[in-house]
This record gives structure tokens, sequence and C-alpha cells, in this order.
């Protein structure tokens, strides 16, 4: 007799599919469940997308460091001249982090 009375009648009961434990005292969710297709996913989409564009013109400016870098070495710039090996190797970092971040980019343009 103790189990019946400890059950929630089923007009009572919460009218969502999905289901839900509550701690005692613990706050509403803020918004309801949105279906798939929503605002939601619009503005994440376009979230993703301006996050893909960034990624290109971000790798962009670093392949464009790199081209400079090796541009006054191979011109003798001052700055170049003495630490040659290095801006050398900084070239190739910020060449090879550029186009990565490009690829990445574009594959978040994809999704």
């Amino acid at each position: 007799m103790e189990e019946r009375e400890n059950r929630i009648p089923e007009t009572e009961a919460p009218e969502t599919n999905e289901l839900e434990i509550k701690a005692p005292g613990a706050a509403e969710p803020e918004s309801p469940v949105v279906p798939a297709g929503g605002p939601e996913d619009e503005e994440k989409k376009r979230r993703e997308q301006t996050r893909g564009f960034l990624y290109i013109a971000a790798g962009g400016y670093l392949m464009y460091i790199a081209y400079k870098m090796m541009r006054d070495v191979r011109e003798g710039v001052s700055a170049a001249g003495s630490n040659r090996a290095l801006f050398i190797a900084f070239a190739v970092v910020f060449a090879v982090a550029g186009l990565g971040i490009i690829l990445m980019g574009a594959r978040k343009l994809k999704k």
C-alpha cells in the first residue's frame, strides 16, 4: 500500500518526451527543449561559418608573415641577416601553422 502512495498520478506527470531526473529544490531549465532545425541550430551553424572564415583569415595572415620573413632573408634585410637561421625556422613554422589553420577553417565551412 505504501508503494502506491509514493507514485505520481498520471494526470500530474510532466508532459515531456524526455526522462528528467531532478534533485529536490532544483531550478527549472531556462528554455524549453527546441526541436532540431530550430533557430538555435541556425545560429550555431552561422557561428561555425564565421569561425571558419576567421580561421582562414588568421591562417592567411600567418602565411603572409612567413612570406615576408623569407623575402627579408632573401633580400638581406639587416634584422634577418644576423639571425638568418632563426628567421628561416620561424618562417617555416608560421607557414605550416598558417596552412593548418586554413585547412581547419575550410573544414569548418564544409560542415
